[in-house]
């Protein structure tokens, strides 16, 4: 974070000195407004400015404006029996609890309600299911697209979610709009066993992320799903790394 303030200090006192700037610092400095830094719409219409001067088409960077816009941010963190007695139910109770500008979503979870004691009941049950040493539930923080509708969401969020549960593990999602131009997704997806079609042996999870190279494909479905449902109305999000896309020069926005 402190390298990236320098980075926006330092690019942003050069603007009035056109001659300074690179293409790849304007799409820095766009990526830097659009994640939250001070001056969005002054510093917008004087980096309009800079490129007029640079010969620089102002379509071009209102293209790769939306390309910044529509940057991939998605971070994972799974709770497991070993991190004691309690984290999920806590986990649950901050994203659904005592907040306003927000959607509470879900399958298979059995609640009547999103209170604090129907959650605590719900994780308690499933921190037994996972024993002393399994996974109790996978944790998601997902950026939502900006230029998405609340419907746009739910349809994201219920899309991916049942594909990481495969349809079968219950989960609860809470899409937060307490931020502005920052909507995002916390989704807990809760884990359990397969049923067991005999044989020895401790039994198969149902969402499995714990295996080699789920959490990856899980990453890309998400992509594939957001490319899929927004198709027309925003640009596509790629789950690769800036520097496997080719574009190294560019700095993650922040989310």
């Amino acid at each position: 974070m402190l390298v990236q303030a320098h980075r926006f200090i330092s690019l942003n006192q050069r603007l009035g000195d056109a001659s300074t700037l690179t293409p790849g610092d304007i799409v820095d400095l766009a990526a830097f407004y659009q994640a939250g830094f001070p001056g969005e719409k002054a510093q917008n219409a004087a980096l309009r400015k800079v490129l007029r001067q640079m010969n620089f088409p102002v379509k071009e960077f209102a293209r790769d404006l939306h390309r910044v816009k529509a940057l991939y941010s998605l971070q994972h963190s799974s709770i497991a029996a070993t991190d004691g007695i309690g984290k999920t139910a806590a986990r649950l109770r901050y994203i659904c609890c005592n907040r306003q500008d927000l959607i509470l979503l879900g399958e298979r979870h059995g609640l009547s309600a999103y209170d604090t004691t129907n959650l605590r009941t719900l994780a308690e049950r499933h921190e037994t299911m996972a024993g002393q040493n399994g996974r109790i539930a996978e944790c998601f923080i997902i950026a939502l697209p900006r230029e998405g509708t609340p419907e746009h969401h739910q349809h994201l969020v219920c899309d991916f979610a049942e594909k990481v549960t495969h349809g079968a593990a219950p989960w609860i999602a809470a899409i937060h709009y307490d931020r502005p131009g920052n909507p995002h997704v916390h989704l807990i997806a809760l884990e359990q066993n397969k049923p067991r079609t005999g044989g020895k042996g401790r039994p198969s999870k149902v969402i499995g992320l714990s295996r080699k190279g789920a959490l990856e494909r899980v990453r890309e479905e998400w992509a594939e799903t957001h490319n899929r449902i927004m198709a027309g109305t925003g640009p596509p999000i790629d789950h690769r790394s800036l520097e496997d896309q080719g574009k190294g020069h560019l700095l993650p926005t922040l989310h």
